[in-house]
């Protein structure tokens, strides 16, 4: 098993319910949501508090530091954020391919396809598919990259080559673009780092159409 769209998609849903020790927690998380994030109905809802909340922390700048707490938000409104978060979730989740869907949605969605209301039933639930995924499928992805991990840096690679394995890149999706005498790998989420990007010397025989690259720790940047 490698690092996957699917097992990504996997660790994307299922942290935050992992995580989560309540409904109430969940409220308290949402309070700090950004200005950005605000559903079209609440904005509008709020439209003249949080303009005047705009004009006070900066003028010239609607992208401010304005969040949910700020409004001093009742606990229905913050449900709003909550359900519409959930929602969110749960939509992009059915659109992609996560492990334990099948078992998942239909606790999910009602007969209706309507997803149901979230609350502690629901997270409690959420939890029991999360600890199921972290220890086997990702546990085993774990194992599987730790392996990997090892036997690179215990081999005969480069300084470079080595800094990528101890940052499971070997797990991640990877793309490249030519600059001048260098080739830029731009490396995508991997088990347990964020994307990074590497700048690797070229040496080109455009006859065969053959780029040989040698990369060192110093060239290994986020």
């Amino acid at each position: 098993m490698v690092w996957s769209k699917k097992l990504c998609s996997s660790f994307e849903f299922y942290y935050k319910y992992d995580k989560l020790k309540s409904v109430g927690q969940y409220m308290e998380i949402i309070s700090h949501s950004h200005i950005s994030l605000f559903p079209d109905e609440f904005y509008n809802r709020h439209k003249d508090e949080i303009e005047g909340l705009i004009q006070v922390s900066d003028p010239t700048n609607e992208y401010v530091d304005v969040n949910l707490s700020m409004l001093n938000p009742s606990r229905e409104e913050k449900m709003e954020f909550v359900y519409g978060n959930f929602r969110k979730s749960a939509d992009k989740a059915a659109k992609g391919n996560i492990y334990f869907w099948d078992e998942v949605e239909k606790y999910i969605y009602d007969a209706n396809g309507n997803i149901r209301y979230f609350d502690e039933d629901m997270l409690e639930f959420l939890k029991q598919y999360a600890d199921k995924f972290f220890n086997t499928i990702y546990a085993e992805a774990k194992m599987i990259s730790e392996k990997n991990m090892n036997l690179i840096k215990d081999g005969d690679f480069s300084d470079g080559v080595k800094k990528l394995a101890d940052a499971y890149m070997h797990e991640s999706l990877v793309s490249f673009n030519v600059e001048n005498s260098h080739l830029i790998a731009h490396f995508g989420d991997a088990l347990y780092h964020r994307p990074m990007m590497c700048r690797f010397h070229t040496v080109s025989d455009n006859s065969f159409n053959v780029v040989d690259c040698e990369i060192n720790g110093s060239e290994v940047a986020s």
